[in-house]
């Protein structure tokens, strides 16, 4: 409660004045409550003992989980860039071009800068933010860069990937493309002095000396992003102490040995974290989120043994495997705490719900694809989201869209890992005897100091686990979303064995209309080739930035056309610049109407007319309104690109994708001497 008072000097009242402070500070700590997130990279479903996994115990992420609130119905994106980038900016991926795929190598893209990112709103309330660990949302120039978004520091990797002890990146692309390179900063310089230190044991020691060091009059923002549990370089890819492997005699899978050690590193960074806070008088003002970025890759796929049974599927597919995360909420200032959650969550919710929890005004958060959940989550109350666009990826022709109870399935969801998979094991392999089901403490952790009372009640760890039953024997071949739509009910059927989409036909239509209104707002992917000139053998074998892809960022240009480069800029700003050229071609004249303010689809709507019947009076024999956005650019595309020919397009023009239509229509209408200026 805030005591207001009152002081006149002559004319002038300290009002504001007091009210700022006492906002800002209590008994000389911040009111603002603390945010910290800890990204477990690759992290499976059944890698955590909370969810039932009775091969790799832990403790110290179950004592958090058990006394917040775990997620259970909690949705990520199959593949690391689009979660971070949902993360950050409270938006779907088809909403900020990160929808098809991750950032590699020396791709000269990243998180569109008109994004304002979770560091930014929260800089906004006060808050002191910095990021540890992976950041991946792009590198192609210094405005790209965590510390130019929003954070005061970074230490860490930009890239996806890299050697846990080495600290190097090897990208292998196609033929002669390999790329490998130091990829290990402090801020915006590299650092070669922490080779041969353990990523893990490096960023909890960072993260430990940002959390003593902080004012805590001030609130914090302290993003974790863990390279555990992703696998390193090709030649090495699971790599954990010795110390840490040696806790898991029962398991004799090499990989999963390995994996199990990597567990454990991440698990005691966790404790470690929450003990340092706890010792500062910081915890019990904190609000804590764990997080996995994507499903876990098991059983070898991306050289990893991580695990999401029962789930189907792995990392990178848009089964419940892929996307299901694992996660929970922990904060003393939860009214509610405890339980499980079923509430549908998206990753996108989070960047309204951390904002709302630390204050802020929810009516400053705008065109957001998330919901505020921190309410909802701390009174256990309804949730306004009955919906999840799981992805639409037009590169790779695949969708799947949550309604409801409802999960449909799209396209090419990569049927060579659609199925069930058991942790990776070998015969000689033994599950840990779990008296009672309680979880027990790892022996000889740091931690057991922290979490020796702790134990897990059968009936809260059997609601926070999946039995999906006995397996049909056609689960394996009644869907193939590559030939026709599945549909599962996951709230009956979480592990997707029964396709429904054959007695519920009307259903199934509308979830495609469903999906297809969604593309509606789609941006076109943001993905460009690999930039030669980025190879860190030209650069002392360091990934480096911003001047190496200079020449995919400048774009020759006439000066009557965009001020922009066209490749900088995106598909609304760029039809609005190619209005009035079209429409208007031999006039000043603007259009009656700000061309800014028109939506996509009424720029659209506005252009065919003009270009299609340039020299006729006749209409189109289909309203223009009434075409789909697909249609309109197929209709569009014929009459621009080979406006004095007869010839059609070498493949048919109902099997472009949207971008690849878009991009052909740019460089033949706004540079159509400059054929091979805009770069596809």
């Amino acid at each position: 409660m805030l005591t207001i008072i009152w002081k006149m000097f002559g004319d002038k009242s300290l009002l504001l004045i007091v009210i700022v402070s006492l906002t800002r500070v209590s008994n000389g700590k911040s009111e603002r409550p603390h945010v910290i997130i800890i990204v477990a990279d690759d992290l499976g479903w059944n890698d955590v003992s909370f969810h039932g996994s009775n091969q790799i115990p832990t403790p110290n992420i179950d004592k958090l989980a058990h006394a917040g609130i775990i997620l259970n119905n909690y949705y990520v994106s199959p593949i690391c860039t689009p979660t971070r980038g949902a993360l950050m900016t409270g938006k779907y991926p088809i909403h900020t071009g990160l929808q098809s795929g991750v950032i590699l190598g020396s791709m000269p893209y990243g998180l569109p800068l008109k994004e304002k990112i979770l560091p930014q709103w929260l800089a906004d309330l006060g808050y002191r933010t910095h990021i540890v660990g992976k950041w991946h949302l792009g590198m192609l120039a210094e405005e790209y860069l965590p510390t130019r978004r929003g954070f005061e520091s970074h230490y860490g990797y930009l890239q996806g990937a890299e050697g846990y002890y080495d600290h190097t990146y090897e990208f292998v692309g196609p033929p002669n493309s390999t790329q490998w390179g130091l990829d290990w900063r402090r801020n915006d310089e590299v650092v070669w002095t922490d080779r041969e230190q353990y990523s893990t044991s490096l960023f909890t020691r960072e993260a430990v000396n940002l959390i003593n060091a902080h004012n805590d009059s001030e609130p914090l923002f302290l993003y974790v992003a863990h390279q555990a549990v992703h696998c390193g370089n090709p030649d090495d890819p699971l790599e954990a102490p010795q110390s840490y492997v040696n806790r898991f005699p029962h398991i004799h899978n090499y990989h999963r040995k390995l994996f199990a050690g990597m567990v454990s590193t991440l698990d005691d960074s966790v404790g470690e974290i929450v003990r340092n806070l706890e010792d500062r008088g910081m915890l019990d003002n904190s609000v804590i989120l764990f997080t996995t970025d994507n499903g876990g890759p098991a059983n070898g796929f991306n050289d990893n043994a991580a695990n999401n049974f029962p789930l189907r599927g792995v990392k990178a597919t848009l089964w419940e495997g892929g996307m299901r995360g694992t996660g929970f909420i922990h904060s003393p200032l939860l009214k509610q705490s405890g339980y499980v959650s079923t509430h549908m969550i998206h990753v996108t919710d989070w960047l309204p719900t951390l904002y709302s929890a630390a204050g802020g005004k929810h009516r400053n958060l705008k065109h957001l694809d998330g919901y505020n959940m921190w309410h909802v989550l701390s009174k256990n109350s309804k949730s306004p989201r009955n919906e999840i666009l799981h992805n639409i990826d037009p590169l790779n022709k695949k969708s799947s869209i949550r309604v409801g109870d409802l999960k449909l399935l799209v396209g090419n969801v990569n049927m060579q890992w659609d199925g069930w998979y058991p942790p990776w094991q070998n015969a000689g392999d033994q599950t840990i005897n779990i008296d009672g089901r309680a979880v027990p403490l790892v022996e000889g952790s740091k931690h057991d100091k922290v979490l020796d009372t702790y134990k897990w009640k059968n009936s809260y760890w059997n609601s926070s686990s999946i039995d999906c039953g006995n397996k049909p024997f056609n689960a394996s071949t009644n869907c193939n979303p590559s030939v026709l739509p599945c549909l599962f009910n996951i709230a009956e059927d979480p592990c997707e064995y029964n396709n429904l989409a054959d007695s519920n036909k009307d259903l199934v239509i509308k979830m495609l209309e469903k999906l297809s209104r969604y593309s509606h707002s789609m941006i076109p992917p943001g993905n460009k080739p690999i930039d030669p000139a980025g190879d860190p053998k030209l650069h002392n074998q360091t990934w480096r930035l911003s001047e190496l892809f200079s020449n995919q960022r400048s774009i020759h240009r006439s000066d009557s056309q965009c001020s922009a480069p066209i490749c900088d800029i995106y598909p609304e700003v760029t039809a609005n610049a190619l209005l009035p050229s079209v429409i208007y071609p031999h006039s000043d004249c603007q259009c009656s109407a700000p061309i800014c303010e028109l939506s996509p689809e009424v720029t659209v709507n506005a252009l065919l007319p003009s270009v299609i019947y340039s020299q006729s009076d006749c209409q189109c024999s289909a309203a223009i309104c009434n075409l789909s956005p697909v249609a309109t650019v197929n209709a569009l595309l014929p009459s621009v690109i080979y406006p004095h020919s007869d010839c059609q397009c070498s493949a048919p023009i109902w099997d472009l994708s949207p971008e690849v239509a878009v991009r052909a229509l740019l460089s033949s209408v706004i540079y159509p001497q400059r054929i091979n200026c805009f770069i596809v």
